[in-house]
């Protein structure tokens, strides 16, 4: 089906001639499926943190998520250190649990404090 050399490829969901250099498609494929696996290696910090944050599960599991989405968006994530990774998901996480602790109604964090 796929070829490196840029042959005509049928394309067995809509029955249609492809004519690419899979090559390139290859490698970008690689780098998003890398880029999830790093991803995917910092979920859990992501949602220690935001949970140690917000002390709500749903709230952390949110802001977590829109973390890792905003920081699988940086330019050149795969070239960056893994100190350098960690703490652009560290930032993320914080920039997202105090945006998720703002948009709170006052009234849910402020009933055992009376």
């Amino acid at each position: 089906m796929s070829t490196r050399n840029g042959a005509d490829s049928s394309c067995t969901l809509c029955n249609c001639a492809m004519r690419a250099d899979f090559h390139g498609a290859g490698d970008a494929r690689a780098r998003k499926e890398q880029a999830i696996r790093l991803l995917r290696s910092y979920e859990l910090e992501a949602y220690r943190i935001a949970h140690y944050m917000l002390q709500d599960e749903r709230e952390a599991f949110a802001a977590a998520a829109q973390a890792l989405l905003a920081v699988a968006g940086f330019p050149g994530l795969l070239a960056l250190t893994e100190e350098e990774r960690q703490a652009a998901v560290k930032r993320a996480v914080l920039r997202e649990s105090l945006q998720v602790a703002r948009d709170r109604p006052r009234s849910s964090h402020m009933e055992g404090s009376e």
